[in-house]
Order: structure tokens, then C-alpha cells, then sequence
């Protein structure tokens, strides 16, 4: 059985990522969103092929992956084609992966008009400032599904404000095909979804620790005793005191309503108040990612 191999590096560009590595809490989600994006796509295009999905090194600034594809080249034509791609399956896989991000990035989360192209098979996508691009109908279809859109964020997560400033993808095939895109931290928002709740709680206290605000939506990530990162929403009356105590590298006490999956896990936090707590309550003091994007 022919074999296709793609190397695909996720690099990560930052004074956090310069000495060629990043937090357990940043890459996790990373490695997951990749995973399951690609996961996603391989098994609806190309479910006749087994896909292997490796890490085979991590270097400064950037984490590589290798991928291990054996198919029938006759079996993957129709993906191939319709992704606009020389090479194999992994490549076009990848391909479809790179134009969600680039549609994203064109349409900024914001509102955009759709309309059929002169080109067969594609779509002409126009975002609120009337720029338009062109895109296959199988990645608007999966665009315009949100299919991957939960991965795409994993992916950018871990960009903060003179901390990890950009994100790029790139994937080389065996015959020399060349796939890249980057995502800048400023386009970190055009990312962001809204998770699916299923139940939230009454007003509550909770012990955790800030990681990050934006000052123009006051919204950010803190981390849960357990390590957990959870966006964040305050709503109380007084957002200077969010923005000095961001800068706090110990506990802070909340009071929140936290809202949680179909698990019971908390997904996201409307804050209402928040102090100081005396002592070292977490488990790795390690913070030094806090950021004021809007200062």
C-alpha cells in the first residue's frame, strides 16, 4: 500500500517559547485541537485510510509533527481534487485545515455574505469591511458547520500579549508541496466560541488565579485550584479593580456564577467581585503569563 508521509510544524513565536518550550496548560489543549481537527476531517474524507498522528520532536519555538498516511492514491482523487491540492490525502487534509483558518481570519467573527462563484465548486465569502476571498464549497461547508471551530480555538489558545505572539502551521509533503499560514496574536479573538452550557450555579465563592484580561470586553482566562484554564466575564461595577489586581501573582477569592458541561466541569465564569486570599493555595506557583492587552 502507498505510504504518504507530511511533516507538519506548529510553531510558536514568543519570549514564553524562545528557549523551546511551553507550559503543560498551553500545549495540551494545542496537541488536542490539532488532533481532533485532523481526526474530524480524516475520517469524513478519506475514511478508507489509516492516519497516524505523531510527535516526533519539539524544537525551539515550535512543536513538529509527523504524519504517517497509507492509502490507495484512487481512493483519495475526489478529496484531492476538490481540495485544490497537489499531493495525497494528508495534504489535502491539512490544506482544508489551513483555508478554515485563513476564512476565520478573513471574517473576523463578524457578520459576512456568502454568494456562488464563477469558479465550479467554490464559494465567494465577503466579510463586513466588503473584501471577499474564494474558498472550495467542502471547507465552507465545514466553515459555515463550525465543525472544527472548538479545535481552531485550542490551536490559538495559547497567544497572549508579549508572551506567545503568533501561531503558524506548516505542512511538507514528500513531493515538495508547501502549505503555511499564521495566525497573528491580534487575530486570537476572531477564533473565539461559546461553549456549550448545560448548567450554572448561584452566586458562589471560588479560589483561583487571574492569567489574563482584554480591557475592551473586560474578559480574559483564570485558572481553577486544579489547574484548569477557564475564560472569564466580569460584570461587577468596578473593573479598575480587576485591572490592578490582574497583576497579583497569588489566589484571589471570586464571587462568581460559574457555568459547566454536561460533566459538571466549569467551562466559563461570570465574575462579580474579587479579593485577595492570604497564602499559597495552588499547587504550581508557576503564572508569569498575565496580560493587559488593552493597556
Amino acid at each position: 500500500m502507498p505510504r504518504e508521509q507530511v511533516d507538519i510544524s506548529l510553531r510558536y513565536e514568543g519570549p514564553n517559547v524562545k528557549d523551546g518550550t511551553m507550559s503543560l496548560q498551553d500545549a495540551v489543549p494545542v496537541l488536542q485541537g490539532f488532533a481532533s481537527a485532523y481526526g474530524k476531517l480524516a475520517a469524513f474524507e478519506d475514511p478508507s485510510s489509516t492516519h497516524h498522528l505523531r510527535i516526533v520532536a519539539v524544537k525551539p519555538g515550535s512543536v513538529l509533527f509527523a504524519l504517517d498516511v497509507w492509502t490507495y492514491l484512487n481512493e483519495n482523487a475526489g478529496v484531492i481534487q476538490a481540495a485544490g491540492v497537489i499531493g495525497g490525502a494528508a495534504t489535502a487534509i491539512v490544506a482544508t485545515i489551513i483555508r478554515l483558518i485563513r476564512v476565520k481570519k478573513h471574517v473576523r467573527n463578524e457578520p459576512y455574505r456568502e454568494q456562488i462563484s464563477q469558479t465550479p465548486n467554490t464559494i465567494t465569502v465577503t466579510n463586513s469591511q466588503n473584501v471577499s476571498i474564494e474558498m472550495p464549497l467542502h471547507v465552507y461547508e465545514v466553515f459555515k458547520a463550525g465543525t472544527l471551530d472548538a479545535d481552531l480555538a485550542k490551536i490559538v489558545s495559547p497567544l497572549r500579549v508579549g508572551h506567545i505572539d503568533a501561531a503558524e502551521i506548516e505542512a511538507r509533503s514528500a513531493d515538495g508541496v508547501v502549505l503555511r499560514e499564521r495566525v497573528e496574536v491580534a487575530e486570537r479573538p476572531y477564533f473565539e466560541v461559546t461553549e456549550s452550557v448545560t448548567v450554572s450555579t448561584q452566586r458562589t465563592s471560588l479560589v483561583v488565579r487571574l492569567n489574563s484580561v482584554t480591557k475592551s470586553t473586560n474578559r480574559g482566562f483564570l485558572y481553577l485550584l486544579d489547574g484548569t484554564r477557564v475564560s472569564y466575564t466580569y460584570r461587577g461595577e468596578d473593573p479598575v479593580k480587576l485591572y490592578r489586581l490582574i497583576a497579583h501573582d497569588g489566589p484571589l477569592r471570586i464571587e462568581c456564577v460559574a457555568y459547566m458541561d454536561e460533566n459538571l466541569k466549569p467551562t466559563a465564569v461570570d465574575v462579580y467581585d474579587l479579593e485577595k486570599v492570604q497564602g499559597e493555595l495552588f499547587t504550581d506557583p508557576r503564572r508569569g503569563d498575565a496580560d493587559d492587552d488593552d493597556a
